[in-house]
């Protein structure tokens, strides 16, 4: 299994001939057939062996000849979406890898003899009882009976298979039926037919969803189908025939939520029944090229945790194993039921007798914040049982049909909590605790600066004053790498890191990190990155002479030399931009002006929209267009303006024009949507152009989509489901996280809708995980079991998701309906007619109380807290200075109405005409307390409050 994949990994059909011969053939050169094996004969699907059963509300097609479900569809869904898996629409499956919907895969543990030792003794030399055994559906055809009497679909297995793998120790029952309520039911039953103890020590379900994402391209790369010209038609395909499978694993309460990736219903939701609980989901072995297995559910993984050498880094939920005695039976039960709409995932869970979840406001959680859960349900908890450290349960209260908890976390790490009800049945919920985020992202920044600055003027390579990758298993840069691009200083790896410190500093400057990032500018970024003359950017500063073994990622000079990769020019443009707001805010430039970075960010955003296959696709960090593009406008730069928001028009008619603009260089990938969100934003609301807000809203959905599934557990909940073929589902706390929930975030403001926010703000916070106190930052989570921690502990792609968060980072107060007024970034302390804030976002220079619409903004210094008195809509801000580089800092508010206002210091008073905002600016020694209140309102009842 691989450990880690990059964005280029799929790019290899351009070669070291670099796009331009790949643009004058492509047309000529069509699409290839697949390179993918296909299904063996004996697991590949005959139209006669198809079957069908329809209700109001499905439709379901099962196949007699392998026993399993071929398609699930919605009766009146227009686009006819089959919702899983088959041997017609899988095509990149492998030999090894025929798992449907509806096999059954078990591995028992083989005894020697019928007796084995139950109780061991001391000073007595253990003997192994036996063996791990596979024993599967699969490899079963020969003992395989089918009955369909239209209505029902009955599978059994029973006898003893000849085949190697199939079944031979058990009989093995599986009955489908339709439901009152048009749901799907799956009752499956073993029964031990030996005369011995049987052990299963896996026992799991595969789901095989929709969800072979290359088959629509047979082959080729997005680069090569959208040179053709076919690219929006299979990304047609993906988005209306596709689905994505959001699963989440933890028990009784455990489920899997399947819709396609533009967002509408139906969704259709897999879930466990009665005394059916999922443990574990990790995917089948067979793996290679663009596929990356089967998910399997599993009610008991011991065996595969023995087998694939997890002992020393078992998943979250434990493993165990089912014991049954001679003759001894037991059953197990699941649903598929189409939904309308997300909240349906609790409505059914909890109809079943099982938790629906909600966490409020993420599950990555800074010490001491509190986190609040409501668990939906018919009664109350049985028992609470703490699994680790530092776990306080502040609060605890039962309504009619929920109960709410109030947690906060202690102690960097995993918190876990198992929720016993019902009976016998369990929900586990695991936390992650982190550290303060602010003092998380002043360490990061001070770890590049100090650690992964190259001081080397010998360098043959250029990268004196170059931001290298930094490997915390060497604990040491690197400087040599196969993929030469992760050590030549472009490309997510390159320009990530140095982007997220420049963006820091123009939050939290400070005079160090500026130099140094300027050092980086004058001499490596703009002197060998990037050409003076004609603003082009090379693709690696790094490469290596090439040998018949190499790999393709270890290009040659002339490789690295090529200039037409778009992606990097919006990394560069981002930069430069964020010198110039640094220069623009703070006296601490040396090298250049603030307005000299301006100019560098408009020649190279000119380039970006210019160059390259991508110039119209929505790019990583590409969003931060529209605030170049207001900035050249602030300063009076109407002819750059104007060259700037035409390009951006031009773009954005691109994402009007196309369906679903969603493209990138992977067949499926989570990088567009924030471009392609900010931008029809952008002319909707700011240009005022109707169309582009209408399908705005259509970008929304497609952003909830990708986490969709809002699975409560601490590295999916909030986060995209990383759709990538090659690694599908097994990455989290990625820069996409912040990226979207960025997106999601501004949707929120614009919509008042509240899920938005808390899918935006949950995802935001999940990338802090990835930040250590040292001042490490990897690149991303890899939540496999057996590997479960930041694989490869590189710093790699994080840097562009750290800039997300400083731009997203805010404190939101709301007024809950389940929990009250709470903080999202921020401590709220509220009465009647007086709201108090204390925020803890990580930047604390944007607070909104979203019931009040008041909205304060700081360009300099930070809000250690604010006070908000409704009676006399006065407001006391507490503001500091942690850089000790802020003279003044300048102050908007909006949401207090029209009129004069009164800006009260400790020494001064100032008369401030507000309109729809109110700014002003004072020195950062009178800031520290301020008092704003209407005119007519004296010093002392302004004042009362504080």
């Amino acid at each position: 299994m691989k450990s880690k994949a990059s964005r280029r990994d799929v790019l290899k059909s351009i070669g070291t001939a670099g796009v331009a011969s790949l643009l004058a053939d492509a047309s000529a050169a069509g699409i290839p057939r697949p390179l993918h094996a296909v299904p063996p004969e004996a697991r590949a699907t005959k139209r006669s062996d198809l079957v069908r059963v329809s209700t109001d509300r499905m439709i379901i097609t099962f196949d007699r000849g392998s026993g399993t479900l071929y398609s699930i569809s919605e009766r009146h869904d227009a686009l006819g979406t089959n919702f899983l898996g088959n041997s017609d629409n899988t095509l990149g499956i492998r030999n090894a890898d025929t798992h449907w919907t509806g096999d059954v895969v078990t591995t028992i543990w083989e005894l020697k003899t019928p007796e084995w030792i139950r109780e061991q003794e001391s000073f007595v030399p253990y003997r192994v009882s036996g063996k791990w055994k596979r024993e599967s559906t699969l490899a079963s055809p020969d003992i395989r009976k089918v009955e369909f009497n239209g209505n029902t679909f009955a599978v059994k297995y029973a006898g003893r298979s000849q085949k190697e793998d199939g079944i031979q120790s058990f009989a093995l029952s599986m009955l489908y039926r339709i439901s009152d309520d048009d749901s799907l039911i799956w009752q499956v039953q073993l029964e031990n037919t030996t005369d011995r103890t049987l052990e299963f020590g896996e026992l799991a379900f595969p789901l095989r969803a929709n969800d072979d994402y290359a088959a629509p391209y047979a082959g080729a790369t997005s680069t090569l189908a959208n040179a053709s010209g076919k690219l929006a038609a299979m990304q047609k395909i993906i988005h209306e025939q596709k689905v994505l499978c959001h699963s989440f694993v933890a028990g009784h309460s455990s489920y899997a939520l399947l819709q396609r990736p533009r967002g509408d219903a139906p969704f259709l939701l897999f879930h466990c029944l009665e005394d059916t609980s999922f443990e574990c989901i990790y995917k089948t072995p067979a793996q290679g090229g663009d596929w990356i297995g089967t998910d399997l559910f599993a009610v008991h993984s011991n065996a595969t945790k023995d087998l694939r050498n997890w002992g020393w880094n078992p998943w979250v939920n434990g493993h165990s194993s089912l014991v049954l005695e001679p003759g001894q039976k037991k059953s197990y039960q699941m649903r598929f039921v189409f939904l309308d709409d997300y909240s349906g995932i609790t409505k059914e869970l909890t109809a079943v007798g099982n938790l629906g979840v909600r966490v409020v406001p993420s599950m990555v959680v800074q010490e001491d914040a509190d986190a609040y859960v409501e668990l939906n349900s018919a009664n109350d908890l049985d028992a609470l049982e703490v699994h680790s450290d530092g776990i306080t349960v502040k609060e605890r209260k039962r309504t009619e049909n929920s109960t709410f908890l109030t947690l906060s976390f202690h102690g960097r790490g995993q918190k876990s909590l198992r929720l016993l009800y019902n009976g016998q049945r369990w929900t586990n919920l695991h936390f992650f605790c982190v550290e303060d985020a602010e003092q998380l992202l002043r360490a990061r920044a001070r770890f590049m600066a100090e650690r992964q600055f190259v001081v080397n003027p010998e360098d043959p390579y250029h990268r004196h004053h170059m931001f290298l990758p930094f490997d915390y298993r060497r604990a040491t840069r690197v400087d040599d790498n196969d993929d030469v691009w992760e050590v030549g200083g472009t490309d997510d790896p390159g320009f990530g890191d140095p982007l997220f410190l420049a963006a820091k500093n123009s939050f939290m400057p400070s005079r160090d990190e500026v130099e140094k990032l300027e050092m980086f500018v004058s001499d490596c970024l703009f002197k060998y990155i990037q050409n003076p003359n004609t603003y082009e950017i090379r693709a690696s500063l790094y490469w290596k002479v090439r040998t018949p073994s190499s790999p393709w990622g270890s290009w040659s000079k002339n490789r690295s030399e090529t200039t037409w990769r778009t992606y990097n020019y919006a990394f560069v443009a981002n930069i430069y931009h964020a010198m110039y707001r640094i220069g623009r805010e703070y006296e601490v430039l040396s090298h250049r002006t603030a307005l000299d970075y301006l100019r560098l960010c408009y020649e190279t955003c000119r380039k970006w929209f210019t160059t390259g296959p991508y110039s119209r696709f929505g790019l990583i960090t590409g969003l931060n267009a529209v605030n170049i593009v207001e900035d050249l406008k602030s300063e009076g730069w109407q002819k750059e303006y104007e060259t700037i928001l035409g390009l951006m028009r031009e773009t954005n008619q691109v994402f009007m024009n196309d369906p679903y603009p969603y493209s990138s260089e992977i067949q499926i990938d989570e990088t567009a949507q924030p471009q392609v969100y900010f931008f029809t934003r952008y002319f909707g609301k700011t240009q005022g152009e109707a169309a582009s807000w209408k399908r705005n809203a259509e970008v929304r959905r497609v952003l909830q989509a990708m986490r969709g599934g809002s699975q409560p557990i601490w590295f999916l909940y909030g986060n995209d489901l990383f759709a990538h073929p090659d690694l599908r589902g097994q990455i989290s706390c990625w820069h996409s996280e912040a990226l979207n929930g960025m997106a999601l975030m501004q949707a929120f403001e614009d919509t008042g809708d509240a899920p938005l926010l808390l899918n935006g703000y949950a995802g935001m916070m999940s990338v802090l995980h990835n930040l250590l106190p040292d001042g490490m930052g990897f690149g991303w989570f890899k939540l496999d079991p057996g590997v479960f921690a930041c694989e490869p502990p590189r710093t790699f792609e994080g840097g562009s998701g750290l800039w997300a968060f400083l731009h997203a980072a805010k404190s939101y107060v709301v007024n809950d309906p389940s929990f009250g007024w709470i903080g999202y970034g921020c401590r709220v302390e509220n009465e009647a007619s007086e709201t108090r804030v204390f925020p803890r976002d990580g930047v604390r220079k944007r607070l909104l109380i979203v019931p009040d619409r008041l909205q304060v903004t700081l360009r300099r210094g930070e809000i250690k807290s604010l006070n908000f008195d409704r009676r006399t809509t006065a407001v006391h801000l507490q503001i500091e200075d942690t850089t000790g580089l802020v003279k003044t800092v300048p102050v908007r508010i909006e949401g207090l109405g029209s009129g004069a206002y009164i800006v009260q210091t400790q020494n001064s008073e100032l008369h401030v005409q507000g309109s729809e905002k109110l700014e002003f600016e004072v020195p950062v020694e009178e800031a520290k307390l301020l008092r704003i209140s209407t005119a007519g309102i004296g010093r002392h009842e302004a004042g009362r409050a504080q």
